[in-house]
């Protein structure tokens, strides 16, 4: 029973061992397939974008420098008007009045001064020829100083009396766009310096302002890129920078730099930044909301590649590259700012390089896959093409089309 015990077991090992040697091997898996695209060469310049305000130049708050009933409106709200052009009428009858009565003033002034010289030259030549004492001579000539004094002060009366008259009628002091009347006509209005009652608005159109905030990094990449030579044109005083509303695209319209505050904003870490644009169609107004491209660079060639390439991983971005051998190959990447939706990359692959768009989610670095190449802009199929067709033929159709929408 001990023998049998021992053999039993060592034919069931055998037999296990004689089936295992059977057994047919696991099936070999098939390569991934990915589409991959080369980068596309592109004209870039460097920007980064924004958000903004837009404000007029000049913005007046239109007020009566004196007080009385409103007669008259003479413009349409929300029209256009020249420095000048008189906006609102103000009763003038009661200035008239003072006008008037000032003038008399003088009058009787200039009359009474006319009258002192006269006594005055009279008893100069008595006094010379001692016929007059000191006294009389003494207060001869204060009457007279006296009144010379009185037709100054009646002369400056008058001068008044007509400035106010003036005022009655309420002029634009800018040309530009000017809002609605904000008292109607038969009312009474206050004058003065810090009270008068506001009447209306202007603003300027032609040209106009855009404020924006530019935060810290840029500031330091700025200055970077001139330290090594490449903003040339920030050393000849042209600061470009673009602007869109809110449904336009392509920034259409371009201005320049004009102001750049002395200091950074502490509680935002952003630097003050205004733009001057012109504006004689008038499309851009006060107020609108910009999306704003400020250009810190020069123009220059550079790679591109599609969003939907571009992975994260632990705060880096990179690429998946296959290689000849149709190998995934890693490459961390720079990665500068969009332009025609694609992401310009700034250091990390060449323009022979061919980038996974598709299928990122399959692959992993060091694994063969099957390509299938592709445009990197359209995503079409280019299989009949080699590489360097390949590249060839996306280069002419990225040429074909404007790459970049600056001028």
């Amino acid at each position: 029973m001990a023998r049998i015990i021992p053999l039993f077991f060592l034919a069931v090992a055998l037999t296990g061992a004689c089936d295992s040697s059977h057994k047919a091997p696991p099936p070999s898996r098939e390569p991934p397939v990915v589409s991959i695209a080369q980068p596309l060469r592109i004209d870039y310049q460097p920007h980064a974008d924004f958000t903004g305000r837009l404000a007029a130049v000049e913005e007046v708050e239109v007020r009566p420098r004196v007080g009385g009933f409103l007669e008259k409106i003479n413009f349409q709200a929300g029209s256009d008007v020249g420095a000048g052009d008189v906006l609102f009428e103000i009763d003038a009858r009661p200035f008239q009045a003072e006008v008037d009565r000032a003038t008399a003033d003088v009058a009787r002034a200039d009359s009474a001064h006319k009258q002192s010289e006269i006594e005055y030259k009279r008893v100069e030549d008595l006094f010379q020829k001692e016929s007059a004492t000191q006294i009389e001579f003494d207060r001869q000539m204060a009457a007279r100083d006296m009144a010379k004094a009185e037709l100054a002060a009646a002369n400056a009366a008058l001068a008044r009396a007509q400035l106010d008259l003036e005022w009655t009628k309420v002029t634009a002091p800018i040309s530009g766009r000017v809002s609605r009347n904000f008292v109607d006509a038969g009312n009474l209005v206050q004058g003065g310096v810090g009270i008068g009652t506001l009447l209306t608005r202007i603003v300027t159109m032609d040209p106009i302002y855009v404020y924006l905030d530019v935060d810290e990094q840029t500031i330091l990449n700025c200055q970077r890129r001139i330290r090594e030579g490449r903003m040339e044109a920030y050393r000849e005083d042209i600061v470009p920078i673009a602007l869109e509303l809110a449904n336009e695209e392509g920034y259409p319209h371009r201005g320049g730099v004009d102001f750049v505050d002395n200091r950074i904003d502490a509680d935002t870490g952003t630097l003050r930044i205004r733009g001057r644009f012109d504006n004689p169609d008038r499309i851009l107004g006060p107020g609108l909301f910009a999306r704003v491209r400020l250009f810190i660079g020069d123009r220059q060639k550079s790679l591109s590649v599609s969003e939907r390439a571009i992975g994260f991983d632990q705060g880096q971005r990179f690429l998946l590259v296959v290689n000849a051998k149709n190998e995934v190959e890693y490459r961390r990447i720079k990665i500068g700012g969009i332009e025609k939706d694609l992401r310009v990359i700034e250091e990390g692959v060449g323009p022979d390089d061919w980038v996974i768009v598709n299928g990122l989610q399959r692959v992993r670095p060091g694994v063969k896959v099957t390509p299938q190449r592709v445009n990197m802009q359209t995503f079409a199929p280019v299989e009949n093409q080699s590489a360097s067709g390949s590249a060839k033929a996306a280069s002419s159709e990225a040429a074909s089309q404007p790459a970049s929408n600056i001028n």
